[in-house]
């Protein structure tokens, strides 16, 4: 008990380290000293459990930057000298993608694009008094005959029934709406990926491009690829968007940003044609080693 409590100079310093430590070293030792100490052991454990799982269900989603200097993809917020891509957004989530983060993922997603959003509405607001101006158009109705419809504000649609497409306008206006065209996921944070976080990965996929909003994965491990081929997420997701590294999604989603024709690109032809290198690579160095063993030898009457 005398050790104990001379461990409690060394409460100031967890607490700047890691307050989560901190906290299980608290309830412990209160455990120990006011009930018995098997008990304060075993509520020591759980609520290391209950930390660990705390800790596991935050996942934290960053956007990520170009440094002006370097050819670098950095946490905006963190380092300096770093600027964003015009209507691209780059983001990772600092966990592994799987039940506990999936929903946290999604609406980090949903909340990054929004803000972007936000952003770039302030950015291109026109004049006040320019959006009260009415627009006169002579247009042609169902009888053949001259007809002017008014454009008023926000107001596009036709009063002439038979020219009512109002459901179509608002699915372009919706899609529209969004600053960002191409979302580019860097996936090396995520070791582990399960069913519910590969379906949620897919939805938010599905979800995206449904407002016209491209997703590219980039620097997914060879787990994540093997579930990508396995299940059915090729059926909304094209082969070309999943890259092997970051710096050829980005210049990839410049290319499609500027309109410009791309070059047709698979990350599996890169990994198969990497793996049959090496194979031949192994067989060459089989084939010199038997050689030399084979000249080595004590049963060769010719060495």
């Amino acid at each position: 008990m005398k050790d104990l409590l001379k461990q409690v100079t060394c409460l100031p310093k967890l607490w700047k380290v890691n307050k989560n430590d901190f906290t299980i070293w608290i309830f412990a030792a209160i455990a120990c000293i006011f009930i018995d100490i098997p008990y304060g052991l075993a509520l020591g454990v759980l609520v290391s459990l209950l930390s660990v799982v705390n800790q596991s269900q935050r996942g934290w989603v960053s956007i990520l930057g170009k440094s002006d200097s370097e050819d670098l993809y950095m946490d905006s917020e963190l380092y300096g000298s770093i600027h964003e891509l015009p209507r691209i957004k780059i983001v990772r989530m600092e966990a592994s993608l799987y039940f506990a983060t999936a929903e946290q993922f999604r609406k980090n997603i949903y909340k990054i694009i929004e803000q972007d959003t936000d952003n770039y509405d302030d950015d291109t607001e026109e004049d006040p008094e320019s959006e009260q101006t009415n627009i006169a158009l002579t247009v042609m109705n169902a009888d053949d005959k001259e007809e002017e419809v008014k454009i008023d504000g926000e107001t596009q649609k036709l009063k002439n029934g038979n020219a009512d497409h109002g459901d179509d306008d608002a699915l372009a206006d919706e899609s529209d709406q969004f600053s960002t065209k191409i979302l580019i996921i860097d996936c090396i944070p995520f070791n582990f990926m399960d069913g519910t976080g590969l379906d949620m990965l897919k939805l938010v996929i599905f979800e995206l491009k449904c407002v016209n909003i491209e997703v590219y994965l980039a620097r997914c491990s060879k787990y994540m690829l093997r579930m990508l081929e396995v299940s059915d997420a090729y059926d909304g997701l094209p082969r070309e968007h999943v890259f092997i590294d970051l710096p050829d999604a980005v210049e990839q989603a410049r290319k499609m940003v500027e309109g410009k024709r791309y070059r047709p690109h698979h990350v599996h032809h890169i990994v198969e044609m990497h793996d049959e290198k090496r194979k031949m690579s192994l067989r060459q160095t089989d084939t010199e080693y038997d050689m030399f063993i084979h000249r080595k030898s004590i049963f060769n009457p010719l060495a």
